[in-house]
């Protein structure tokens, strides 16, 4: 008989997670609250025109010679199925990174590398289930509830979700880390940068074609610390262009308990002063990031920590290494084998 086993949150650890899980005997299912998969990973619509998309997240994938090599299958994944493809758009600002490493877009936008990750694992994905109280059952097993009422058990639970929203959830879980001084210091240790991310969408693709670039750092504005011109960063020359910002740090954690509507105000009035000659948008979109990327995370990056270890209760992502597409695989891969033996051991 399989294990059920729930991955807790819809973005790229989980979706690497049940790939890994694949040929494991569990039954395995994904909850997120979001409507869809992406997480971080933030591919967004224009209302207006379907065709016109912004990655609000994630903007492209780094990869040094070393995680090349590393992470190679993942690598070979995404990029035999034209997930991935060498950037050649024109950065501006762009930082030196060590010889050979190499710059990916995501042409269908970035959440198109955690659906990938999710359809190779082939399990259940259910959205809009926001996960509110993990309690433990008499049997030696997890019930977990959602916001909405709904109620079901599992043989072991791997959270994904940002470190802080581990401490949001009710139930036994809580007790477990009152009783555990030491894990609870730790995974409280691990920050995150604050930040908004503007998406501006054209709808067309003359609207902003006389621009020299096709994404920018901006090291000495105030606001913003980034803007793309999202189909033209994706290489999609003939697609409806979308203009994305990114808010620095410092103005991300000032601003991020502020009322959204009038922080997207405050930053529609920002563009305008940096590209007066700018046509008005046919849509806007403010996305707020409470947790945007790890600025320190849990001691020794062990990858990921167990909250108990019968019933299987672990917590793994970026805050248990570092933010972005290896520091999520590199949780994985230990996350994966973790729960591997536990289960194997549980079917002995």
């Amino acid at each position: 008989m399989s294990l059920k086993v729930l991955l807790v949150g819809g973005g790229l650890t989980s979706a690497l997670i049940s790939s890994l899980l694949k040929k494991v005997p569990v039954a395995c299912q994904v909850w997120d609250k979001a409507r869809g998969a992406g997480g971080r990973m933030s591919t967004t619509r224009s209302p207006t025109n379907s065709n016109c998309t912004a990655d609000l997240g994630a903007q492209y994938i780094t990869a040094t010679p070393t995680y090349q090599s590393k992470h190679h299958d993942f690598y070979n994944s995404l990029l035999s199925s034209k997930v991935l493809e060498n950037m050649t758009c024109k950065v501006e600002g762009l930082k030196d990174f060590p010889e050979g490493t190499k710059h990916y877009v995501a042409p269908a936008g970035t959440n198109a590398i955690v659906k990938h990750f999710f359809a190779e694992g082939g399990h259940q994905l259910h959205f809009e289930q926001h996960v509110s109280a993990i309690d433990l059952q008499p049997d030696n097993k997890w019930l977990v509830r959602t916001k909405s009422g709904r109620e079901e058990v599992f043989d072991a639970i791997i959270l994904t979700m940002p470190v802080p929203q581990i401490f949001q959830l009710e139930g036994d879980v809580q007790d477990l880390l009152n009783k555990n001084s030491e894990l609870t210091k730790n995974l409280k240790s691990v920050k995150y940068s604050s930040r908004y991310a503007l998406g501006l969408f054209f709808d067309n693709n003359t609207a902003l074609r006389n621009i020299d670039w096709d994404s920018k750092y901006l090291s000495d504005h105030g606001v913003f610390r980034f803007v793309s011109l999202d189909s033209r960063k994706r290489q999609l020359g003939d697609q409806p262009v979308a203009a994305v910002f990114h808010t620095s740090i410092t103005f991300g954690e000032e601003n991020i308990d502020k009322n959204g509507d009038e922080v997207k105000i405050q930053l529609l009035s920002e563009v305008k002063k940096l590209f007066p000659q700018w046509p008005e948008p046919k849509s806007v979109k403010c996305q707020k990031w409470r947790y945007s990327q790890v600025l320190e995370a849990y001691p020794e990056t062990p990858g990921y920590v167990f909250i108990s270890k019968s019933p299987p209760l672990l917590a793994a992502g970026d805050g248990f290494v570092h933010s972005n597409l290896d520091g999520c695989i590199s949780s994985s891969l230990k996350t994966a084998e973790a729960l591997k033996e536990i289960l194997v051991q549980k079917t002995d």
